[in-house]
């Protein structure tokens, strides 16, 4: 019996058909050369104008793509250039690592830039490396060190208790397999780069939805006309949940809710209506609508037996409550609603026919937005499996 035909070989468990050939293993410190960063806060970065680029690690964490060009202008310049002084500039085909985050998900987190235009350095909290020996196509690496395999890596070297961070000697611990052929390298990033452009237009789309929405709601609730209005205590009851945070249970019969945006369950009720749900602490002002059985923690407010159109109500409150909360508390920083805030917020009145045309034109769009949050979701779980099953 041929020996070979039982060998293990270092293959992913998802490859294109044509490629057969194993992958190599290298340690991830011997196929890099690293550079210092600098550590300018935000306050020494602009978008104004400028001759050199700056990638701070939180823009990485904020949604840089994995393959970045130096031309996306979420990317700050310098203020004064005098600090990219006995820096490398950044070049095409290097990597930028996050280096801290507050989480695990986020450590090591890394770009690869394709283009390098405009003179750019490595900012604060990132690590720059430069490949040594061309063993990857430009492309590759960003999805490569994306991996579940090196991230997973990376995590468990992390230090730290609030913050987790990594460094350049880290990767000395780090085990890295690439394919030899680089075709094989060029059509991995080419399928994963595709994703991602579905993933950045599909985000695009979301945000012109939710501009969108923003817009008619602004035309709608800025009118000047002489409105009537009513004290909200006297177009709907008010009152509050009495349950306790932990009374939250996993796979739980009803909704339960908090001053969180997640959505909890529990194993009783409280509430069979319609009903808007306000985030009394934590999310203060965050406003919910729900109509059926549920049950709610004893700082978020309770909203029911409307007067008036409820979905509207809610649109309405999205627009003006967080405004109007601040304007009685004269400061930015809210860590609490009272019930006489609450009960004393003036409500626009309009004619029920107005109200119901309203929600309907907004549950249209909101309908089609909710859609394309789905297929981004999809697309994301996509790319993680991905990520995953064409990389050893």
């Amino acid at each position: 019996m041929n020996n070979n035909e039982n060998k293990i070989l270092n293959v992913p468990h998802l490859r294109f058909p044509e490629f057969t050939s194993e992958w190599k293993k290298y340690k991830a410190d011997t196929l890099f050369n690293f550079f210092s960063t600098n550590s300018l806060s935000w306050s020494e970065l602009t978008y104004v104008s400028g001759n050199t680029k700056n990638y701070h690690y939180g823009l990485i964490h904020r949604g840089l793509p994995i393959l970045t060009d130096v031309n996306d202008d979420r990317i700050p310049f310098l203020i004064n250039d005098e600090d990219r002084k006995n820096k490398e500039f950044v070049r095409k085909g290097d990597l930028i690592f996050a280096d801290a985050s507050e989480d695990y998900s986020g450590v090591g987190q890394a770009i690869e830039i394709i283009s390098d235009s405009i003179p750019a350095v490595a900012g604060l909290h990132t690590i720059h490396a430069r490949e040594k020996k061309n063993l990857m196509e430009l492309g590759f690496k960003g999805f490569l060190f994306n991996s579940t395999q090196i991230k997973d890596q990376l995590r468990r070297l992390a230090v730290g208790t609030k913050v987790y961070g990594i460094s350049s000697k880290h990767f000395k611990d780090v085990n890295v397999n690439i394919p030899q052929d680089k075709n094989e390298q060029n059509k991995i990033s080419l399928f994963l780069s595709a994703i991602e452009k579905k993933i950045e237009t599909q985000r695009k789309l979301i945000d012109l939805y939710k501009s969108l929405i923003k817009t008619i709601k602004t035309l709608e609730f800025s009118k000047q006309t002489n409105f009537k209005y009513q004290k909200l205590t006297d177009i709907c009851d008010i009152t509050t949940g009495k349950l306790n945070a932990n009374a939250m249970v996993e796979n739980g019969k009803y909704e339960f809710f908090t001053c969180s945006k997640e959505s909890y369950k529990t194993n009783t009720y409280a509430f069979d209506c319609e009903a808007l749900l306000i985030a009394g602490n934590g999310e203060v002002g965050l406003t919910k609508y729900f109509k059926g059985k549920f049950n709610a923690y004893q700082r978020t407010y309770v909203l029911k037996n409307f007067k008036l159109n409820a979905k509207y109500l809610k649109l309405y409150l999205d627009f003006i409550l967080i405004d109007y909360l601040r304007s009685k508390t004269n400061s930015s920083a809210m860590s609490y609603i009272t019930l006489g805030t609450l009960s004393s917020l003036p409500i626009r009145l309009i004619d029920e026919n107005r109200q119901e045309s309203f929600v309907a034109n907004i549950g249209k769009i909101e309908k089609l937005y909710y859609k394309l949050e789905q297929e981004l979701s999809n697309l994301a779980i996509m790319k993680s499996q991905l990520l995953k099953k064409l990389f050893i």
